[in-house]
Parts: structure tokens; sequence; C-alpha cells
């Protein structure tokens, strides 16, 4: 059964916008518009929901139009009603309910087809998100940008127009424009950097000091002004701004801040990353589809599910980094056999690139993508005897580029072989028969040296590569 026909895509303008923008940066196997549950015909739990690993996002997505003729505070007040105090009983409502039925999703409306990816309950971290419509012209009349002005004063509430305080601080709740989430969107575009920048968020809005800020686009400034050379991370904590007794965030104006010469080289260098996302997509149609060929390693999609977001993990400079090796390899071995073994810092999980051409030899093209799909085992088991200390590996098997070959959509309709595995179990067993395979990829002249390729990146500079055996 096709869970992507299954899914209820009658959108509004407004809930497409979000719709798109999630699955933009979330990619489409987590993120899950009008899931339902099985009361009153099939109730809708919540606008949008995005589950990725422990972090479940609940996303209430409101256009209300400001009325303001009986004066600017009264219309705030039953703005704010509808906007941000329905939106946040909707996303309370959805976690109590996953909370206590976490088995009792679905993506249809008639609740035939269960929700298919595991939610640890044990582990969860919930984010509650509100994203209002019908107020951004209003904003950049008023203050100049279409953003919210934010602090953290609990007891604020509905009083101060245009303001918002800390609504909840169990559960946190994030409010966005539509403006502010495609600038969020637009600078943490892939599951593992928006929810670090919505930690992040909510860390800065719960310290003990009073904080306000201007406009979303203040914090996300200095989330960028916040990188530590020391550590070689970025912790908004560690900045001078964040020492001050009170803080209030009002910096230069973000979007003369983002058309900055580093900012448009940044985004000329992650051009590669986006093929990283587009593979990813490729696989989860296939498994979500029902067309994934060969998945003899997993029965329920939520199997696979695990193994596919080891992929997704990656942030937008690793995925970079992911893209420039695997473009560089595919252009570097067109008609001929050939493996590319990668580490990258800040991931775990180690990756194998494998291509092999396309040949009459092998009778048919299913013959082909059976010896494939072997060969790419083999050399898995033969990288983890090479390299003892990698403890799990990302595979990715491909038809290596003709002559006339560009890496296009033609690309994915030719079928890739997708694994992983996890080493944790591995034994002495498994050691002696990855010599046999060596052993036997060696007389056939196979295997070579396979150095193993170390790739780092810096937000503002290429990715750069160094080889060890």
């Amino acid at each position: 059964m096709s869970i992507y026909i299954q899914r209820d895509t009658s959108f509004t303008e407004s809930e497409r916008l979000v719709n798109d923008l999630g699955a933009k940066s979330f990619l489409k196997f987590w993120t899950w518009p009008n899931l339902f549950r099985d009361q009153e015909g099939g109730k809708e739990i919540c606008d949008l929901i995005v589950v990725f690993g422990n972090d479940i996002l609940l996303i209430s997505n409101k256009e209300i139009e400001f009325k303001s003729e009986k004066g600017e505070l009264v219309g705030w007040k039953r703005w704010y009603r509808d906007a941000i105090t329905k939106s946040f009983k909707q996303t309370k409502g959805a976690e109590r309910w996953i909370r206590s039925y976490a088995d009792r999703l679905f993506v249809d409306k008639k609740c035939t087809t269960k929700f298919p990816i595991n939610i640890d309950l044990s582990n969860a971290k919930f984010h509650h998100i509100l994203v209002t419509h019908g107020l951004e012209n209003i904003l950049e009349e008023k203050l100049g940008y279409g953003s919210l002005r934010f602090n953290n004063d609990i007891n604020l509430g509905d009083t101060e127009p245009y303001r918002i305080g800390e609504i909840n601080n169990e559960p946190f709740v994030h409010v966005f424009t539509e403006k502010t989430l495609k600038d969020c969107l637009e600078h943490f575009d892939t599951a593992n950097d928006f929810i670090e920048y919505l930690k992040l968020r909510e860390n800065f809005f719960l310290t003990d000091k009073d904080v306000s800020v201007n406009a979303e686009g203040d914090l996300i400034t200095l989330w960028y002004e916040s990188y530590d050379e020391t550590t070689e991370e970025r912790n908004i904590f560690s900045h001078s701004e964040m020492r001050k007794d009170s803080i209030n965030l009002k910096y230069p104006t973000f979007d003369k801040f983002i058309d900055r010469q580093d900012f448009k080289l940044r985004k000329k260098l992650d051009e590669n990353s986006y093929f990283w996302d587009t593979l990813i997509e490729s696989f989860s149609f296939h498994i979500l589809n029902g067309t994934s060929v060969a998945n003899n390693n997993w029965t329920e999609i939520y199997e696979i599910e695990e193994k596919i977001r080891n992929m997704a993990f990656a942030n937008r400079f690793q995925r970079r980094i992911l893209g420039d090796a695997f473009v560089e390899m595919y252009y570097s071995f067109k008609n001929k056999r050939g493996t590319r073994q990668l580490l990258v810092d800040g991931l775990e999980q180690a990756y194998l690139f494998f291509c092999l051409p396309i040949s009459k030899d092998y009778g048919t093209l299913e013959k082909y993508r059976e010896v494939r799909k072997m060969m790419l085992g083999d050399y898995a088991v033969i990288y983890k005897l090479r390299y003892p200390n990698i403890s799990s590996l990302v595979m990715i098997g491909y038809a290596s580029a003709r002559d006339d070959s560009i890496l296009d959509t033609s690309f994915f309709e030719e079928g890739n072989d997708f694994g992983y595995i996890d080493f944790s179990n591995w034994s002495e067993e498994d050691n002696q028969q990855a010599k046999l395979v060596l052993e036997e990829y060696e007389r056939h002249n196979l295997v070579g040296k396979n150095k193993i390729t170390e790739m780092t990146a810096e937000e503002f500079k290429p990715t750069y590569k160094k080889t060890r055996s």
C-alpha cells in the first residue's frame, strides 16, 4: 500500500506553504500533515507533525485576520486568543494524545493506514510550534519587519501588542510568523539544523536573565556570530551579549546582514548538499510507495526508517561534504568500477559509495543489480576489517556513469542501492568471514588499498579532504 497516496493533501494556501517548507527541510519521510486519531470518524490531531528520532515537532498553523476597529489593544487580544491560545490548545492536545495513544495515529481520515514511524516516548522531546498568518503587513508597517517581538516575561500574556512573552515553560512554545518561519528554514534547512535552533531558542528564553528580542532575525544573527573557535562549536551563551545583566537583542537590519558576500558564497558552496537531500527523498519515496526492490533486511517501515534517518541526520555542512564527495566520484569513475570510503567530521557513522558499470555480461538488469548489491555488502565487511573502529556504515550503490552521463534526475530513475550496517555485534566469526571475502577479492583484483577519505568543511569555505591508509 502506498502511504504517499494515503496522505491527506487537501491544504489551504497557508497550510500548503508550511507543509512545503517543512517537507523541504525535514523531507517527506518525517513530515506528516493532518494525522488523524480514530475518534469521531477520524479527527485531525494537528496541522503538521514532524517525527525525527526523539524529536517530535507539533505545528499548529493559523491564518487569523487582525482587526483593530475597536482599538489596537482590543484587536491584539482577540488575535492573540485565536492565533496563540487556541493554537497552543491544539498542540497540547496532540502531545497528550500521542503520549497516551501513540499506536492510534493514522495518515488517512478513515483511519485505515497507521502512522508508519515508531515513536519512543521514553526519550521523546516535544516541540510546540505556532505559525501565524495575517499579521505580517501590520508588523512591517509598525515594526519594519514581519516579525513579532519577544521577551521571557511569563506574565505578559496578551497585554502588549505585537510582543510575545513566555507562554509556557513546560512545554516551551515557539511562535513564528510566515516571514520568520521562512527566514529560519532558509538558514536551518535540515532536521538537525532546525531542531538545534529550536533548542537554542528555548534555552535562550528560559535563561534566568531578562531577555528581549526585537525580531526573530536578531536571534538568527546572534547564532551566526557565536562561533567559538576554541571548541569549534556554536554557543550563543559564550557571546559577549550574553554576559550582560539583561539582554536586549537589537541588531542591524537582518536582510542587510544576510546580504553579505560570505553568505552568498555559502549558498554557492552548499549546492551539492541538496543532491544528498534528493537521494534521501528517492529512497524514501520507494519505501513509502511500496516500490522498493529487494527489501530483505526489513519488514516494517519503521525498521528501515531508522536506517534512512542516519542519512538524514547530517546537517547542511555535512551534507555539503557528502554531496561534494559523491558528485566528484560520479564524474571520476565513468565506465569504471570504484569505491570510496568516507569519514565526515561530527558524524558517527562512516560512508561507503560503490559504483559498477552496467554490462551485457550480467545477462539481465536484474542480475546486474543482484551482483552490485552483493558486492556492496562485500566491500562493507572489507571496510570494517581494515578499519575496526568503524561503528556503523551507510552504503550507497549505483550504476557507473557513462561517457555522456550527467548527474540529473535520470540518475534516480536507474535505481540505486541503500544499506546500513550497525557493527556493534561484530564478532570474531564475522571478522574471519570478512578475511575470506577480502582474500577472494584480492585474487580477482577487485580491491586495492582503499584509502579512507576524511573530509571536513567550514561554513564559508570549500570542503577539503585528506586520505589515510
